[in-house]
């Protein structure tokens, strides 16, 4: 006998309907699965006899032939052994006729039971989008999060897909982690003594979401600011989480926590694979991770030169693509890039309270391991120093904003600079360099800025933004100088120190 049932396989992030046709015919035992299977696949023949057996059914002793359609598309995943299971008891009718609609979801234990798999959230948001009659699912935390018109059922066991399949209706369970018995206690702007030029590059940071390198000698604080970063930005919205989600799902990673953006701080021995994603499959890297979140990039010029230069194409277009001989595969990567180095080998060029033992040539390699284009895709520079003892002991003499009212203002920031984006639409004003809003005055000044640093055009535009923001935060509806000067004195800061 013929059956056919339903299920997803993912591409990248982005899912796939495959029919999983089994058919049953005389001759000598043999299972057989085709259809471009992956190993994982391959090895659920086990999974799914053993499966079957131990929750009371017949192997049926005949010639078993399993195919995957679309028989051209190569499929990944542990999650095809449930429908492959349903499609062998429906073909030696074991079980009624399952309905080639039905999306089923799951991997198998050899006793039957249902596992959750790598990128299951990923392909119930995209089984929902198929508006089947019926999805059965395992169990997992967060499939309370989908709350679609048509019916989903969560099982922990074959025997009550069977079940579902035959109409008896089951309860979805909503499943809670148990909390943990060390709360990590959210880190916040307010222990932070002194750093207030930092703090205030930070907010305009966090405002415009510009790309920022920190530089200073070692233990002056630089980690420290760039991990309270997160705390001062606005929480994911529902599509950003839906798709972050999506992401760690298919890394089968833990979802961020409360609707926090991601912080991903990958030391600097990372593989440029481990960063930008790959593989033989290719998987998200830590670019993707961090997507709507912070990547931080710890002691910058220690990552490898093509890890590095392999931030070009996400910090330019918020995407990174990935090829191989057969597909391409297309992570989103639209990340706030905070770096953080040391001015030379030894750490302590420029410092007022230790001697640089660098020599010019060792300080100039150091330096040149950041290339033009990669320096020229960061919009601010801060320079990082040490805060006296005495200032941190002094503590309570100087109150600091919390991370709250410091996100208060940034999101304040935002909806004025959305509301302002809106108004614009409908009038000849753009978003482009030489049609923002700037009196004569500050026109000249900016050209005046570009010529004298011999700024590149993509440079230009990038001061022009940072002061679009410093205006919105004070609500101001133009550009004006002091806008510009201050934008223009965080990227001074930085050609002053490195390179």
């Amino acid at each position: 006998m013929f059956a056919t049932v339903s299920s997803v396989s993912l591409f990248g992030l982005h899912g796939i309907k495959v029919g999983v046709e089994a058919d049953i015919q005389p001759g000598l035992p043999s299972f057989e699965i085709v259809g471009l299977p992956a190993s994982a696949i391959r090895e659920a023949k086990e999974r799914v006899r053993s499966a079957i057996l131990n929750s009371g059914y017949e192997w049926p002793r005949s010639r078993i032939t399993i195919n995957l359609t679309p028989a051209d598309f190569k499929k990944e995943g542990s999650g095809l052994d449930l429908p492959i299971a349903i499609s062998v008891l429906v073909s030696s009718e074991q079980i009624l006729p399952a309905m080639s609609n039905v999306i089923l979801l799951g991997e198998l234990a050899l006793d039957g039971a249902v596992r959750t798999f790598r990128g299951l959230y990923a392909a119930i948001s995209y089984a929902e989008e198929l508006f089947p009659p019926l999805i059965i699912t395992p169990e997992f935390d967060g499939l309370e999060e989908f709350s679609s018109s048509q019916k989903m059922y969560a099982i922990d066991h074959l025997s009550q897909a069977i079940s579902a399949l035959h109409g008896e209706s089951r309860q979805k369970r909503k499943i809670h982690q148990p909390a943990s018995s060390n709360p990590v206690l959210p880190k916040n702007y307010d222990e932070v003594v002194g750093h207030e030029t930092v703090k205030r590059v930070l907010e305009i940071a966090a405002s415009g979401r510009h790309h920022l390198v920190m530089y200073g000698t070692p233990g002056a604080g630089k980690t420290m600011l760039a991990e309270r970063l997160t705390s001062i930005l606005p929480p994911l919205d529902a599509s950003d989480l839906a798709q972050v989600k999506k992401i760690y799902s298919v890394a089968n990673l833990p979802f961020p926590q409360d609707n926090e953006r991601p912080f991903r701080a990958p030391h600097h021995t990372i593989s440029t694979t481990g960063l930008l994603g790959g593989g033989t499959t290719p998987h998200p890297g830590e670019v993707s991770l961090a997507h709507c979140g912070v990547l931080f990039l710890d002691e910058f010029p220690e990552f490898s030169r093509s890890a590095i230069e392999g931030l070009r194409q996400p910090l330019s277009v918020g995407e990174i693509t990935i090829s191989r001989s057969l597909y391409s595969y297309t992570f989103p990567s639209r990340f706030q890039l905070v770096a953080a180095m040391n001015p030379c080998p030894c750490g302590y060029d420029g410092s007022t309270t230790h001697l640089c033992t660098c020599s010019t040539q060792s300080i100039e390699k150091y330096q040149k391991k950041l290339s033009g284009p990669i320096l020229d895709r960061i919009d601010l520079s801060v320079w990082v120093d040490s805060v006296p003892i005495q200032k941190i002991l002094d503590k309570q003499e100087f109150p600091a904003d919390s991370s709250v009212t410091i996100r208060k203002r940034v999101i304040k920031t935002i909806a004025y600079t959305s509301a302002r984006r809106a108004e614009e639409k409908n009038s000849p004003q753009s978003h482009s360099l030489y049609q923002m809003k700037m009196d004569k005055s500050s026109i000249e000044m900016l050209v005046k800025i570009a010529e004298s640093q011999h700024l590149s055009m993509r440079s230009a535009n990038s001061l022009a933004n940072v002061s679009r923001t410093i205006a919105d935060m004070e609500q101001s509806e133009w550009i004006r100088k002091d806008h510009l000067l201050e934008a223009m004195q965080y990227r001074m800061m930085h050609s002053l120190h490195t390179v």
